[in-house]
């Protein structure tokens, strides 16, 4: 089930790169898959396309954690924290 969902998210990759929600998708899939370095790569493509989604620094965590990358892990939950207490504070996130 997951490799099927990342074949389809790597093919619509191709038509459009900059796609946060298919980076973040099948970073979520290949982290289904233990594939940890592909889930790492796209989450961080994502983060970067939109750096203020406290949702995409929560997976991105996820994936370091999983990946034996706990200071990057911890970089990303402390990030997470912070937007979704701006978030949730009526703040916008900075």
């Amino acid at each position: 089930m997951f490799k099927k969902a990342a074949e389809e998210f790597q093919a619509e990759l191709i038509r459009n790169p900059n796609n946060v929600e298919v980076h973040y998708e099948l970073g979520k899939a290949l982290l289904q898959q233990a594939d940890f370095a592909g889930a790492v790569s796209n989450l961080e493509i994502a983060v970067k396309l939109e750096p203020e989604n406290a949702l995409l620094h929560y997976e991105l965590g996820r994936a370091y954690t999983a990946a034996g990358r706990s200071e990057d892990a911890k970089r990303e939950n402390e990030t997470f924290n912070r937007l979704k207490k701006q978030t949730t504070s009526g703040q916008t996130p900075q």
